[in-house]
C-alpha cells in the first residue's frame, strides 16, 4: 500500500484507517469505505478540503492513494 501526498499526517497512521490490507482480494466497495474513512479522519482533525483523488492498482500488486490535502493557494 502506498500513500502519496500525505503531509499533514504519518503514513503508518492513515493505513491504519484503511480496512484493505495486503493480500486481501480487490473490492471497489471496500476501496470506497477506505475512501470515506479517510475523509472522516481528515474531517474530523479539521481539514475539510481533504480529497482523495485517485486509487490504483499497481502491477506488483500493490494499491496506491493519491491525496489531496486541501491546501489554499
Amino acid at each position: 500500500m502506498i500513500i502519496s501526498n500525505s503531509t499533514l499526517f504519518n503514513n503508518d497512521l492513515l493505513k491504519r484507517q484503511i480496512s484493505s490490507k495486503p493480500g486481501d482480494i480487490v473490492n471497489i466497495k471496500k476501496f470506497k469505505k477506505d475512501i470515506s474513512a479517510l475523509e472522516k479522519y481528515y474531517h474530523l482533525k479539521g481539514y475539510t478540503l481533504f480529497n482523495c483523488h485517485n486509487i490504483l492498482l499497481l502491477d506488483e500488486g500493490k494499491v496506491f492513494y493519491e491525496l489531496s490535502e486541501g491546501n489554499i493557494a
